[in-house]
């Protein structure tokens, strides 16, 4: 009797183990979820400016056109005021490029920009020696969509009745980044947002002068726990502490998305991929 009760119990660990790694596998890296947060700037209540977020795609093997498709309906339906995309738009092939045309359809309607991340560049880490810039067809296929890239660049616009400045710098592992350059062109009398994939961006002390950074880079570790939070390390200096979420910062606030794809293996579980819609109410 011990021997069939501890099959079935094994049976029964193998079975729900079978159904963790299918679901993480396979379903829930397709359920995006659109996840609100709202910035309260002042309570004059003049003004409320819906950002949308969209950070780490990964294009590539295991999501195409059709997953960009469901991500454009996704954003047209949050009628957004602007949209910014945080890098790691595609992993591996440059021609995996074309998966993304679907973002052209965001550019017609809403004031849209980008910045590279560490996979525009072949980058998985740190200083990794495969360093090859793959920006180029990106960059001449999004100038054909009218979708501008920030390349340690500024610009002024307005959204509803509000001043804003948008810089956006390159990628920091690939040592293009120049937040200097980029600090020289703020309009100080604006809300200045900061749009750059890697968080350690805040370990600047020059990136005190933006009021709102945003960005991507840690798929919120992917795999998570409930309580325990992600399973694997984050690739960050800042480590587990900025894993996702909303941060206050000494002169503004950090956003970082979880993003709406994978690196490495092909998995999310507890930690589905999010559109990110941070409403500054002003």
């Amino acid at each position: 009797i011990k021997t069939k009760i501890i099959r079935i119990c094994l049976l029964i660990f193998l079975l729900i183990c079978f159904l963790f790694i299918f679901w993480g596998s396979f379903i829930e890296p397709k359920m995006i979820k659109i996840k609100q947060t709202n910035l309260e700037i002042s309570n004059q209540y003049n003004s409320n400016v819906k950002v949308v977020l969209l950070t780490d795609l990964h294009v590539g093997r295991y999501s195409k056109s059709l997953y960009i498709k469901r991500i454009v309906q996704k954003t047209i339906e949050q009628k957004p005021d602007i949209i910014l995309l945080d890098g790691d738009l595609f992993s591996g092939k440059e021609k995996y490029v074309d998966y993304l045309e679907p973002l052209k359809e965001l550019a017609v309607n809403y004031p849209i920009f980008a910045v590279t991340g560490n996979h525009e560049y072949n980058m998985g880490s740190a200083h990794d020696t495969d360093f090859e810039d793959k920006t180029g067809y990106l960059k001449q296929k999004f100038s054909e969509w009218n979708i501008p890239y920030l390349d340690n660049q500024t610009t002024n616009l307005n959204l509803n009745n509000t001043a804003f400045t948008i810089s956006g710098i390159e990628d920091i592992w690939s040592e293009k980044s120049d937040i200097t350059k980029t600090i020289s062109n703020l309009n100080t009398d604006n809300y200045n947002i900061l749009l750059c994939h890697n968080p350690d961006i805040i370990l600047d002390c020059q990136s005190n002068n933006f009021d709102l950074i945003l960005s991507g880079h840690t798929h919120a570790g992917q795999i998570r726990l409930p309580w325990l939070g992600a399973i694997s390390s984050i690739p960050t200096v800042l480590g587990r502490s900025y894993d996702k979420g909303l941060f206050e910062l000494k002169n503004g606030h950090l956003y970082i998305s979880a993003g709406l794809g994978e690196s490495g293996t092909r998995a999310r579980l507890f930690n589905p991929p999010e559109i990110s819609i941070i409403n500054l109410s002003f």
